[in-house]
């Protein structure tokens, strides 16, 4: 084992008594995450009041097309009724054309 009796001089080492965090920094980091958990808040508000809107507004069209639908069937039931009543189209003829057009 060549060097097992060296030994080397490197200095002296010091330690510093360390207190943590300033009190401004302490304060800083306090108030930013402060701030910040704030426009978090805002934001998810925000969200969550153009969700609902948007809910209700799809809540809305979708019951007009629902009542659009139910009119333009109503309305082509009365139409195929009075074409077979103008025609004189067999009441077998009549029934199918309503099973096929609106199941009913």
């Amino acid at each position: 084992m060549a060097g097992s009796n060296l030994t080397f001089s490197i200095g002296t080492l010091k330690y510093e008594d360390q207190l943590g965090f300033s009190l401004p920094m302490i304060i800083g980091i306090s108030v930013g995450g402060g701030l910040l958990l704030l426009i978090i808040i805002i934001i998810f508000i925000a969200y969550r009041m153009k969700s609902r809107e948007s809910d209700l507004v799809m809540k809305r069209m979708q019951n007009q097309m629902d009542a659009l639908e139910a009119k333009v069937a109503k309305e082509c039931k009365e139409g195929i009724e009075l074409y077979c009543k103008k025609y004189d189209v067999d009441l077998e003829y009549r029934m199918h054309c309503c099973v096929i057009s609106f199941c009913s």
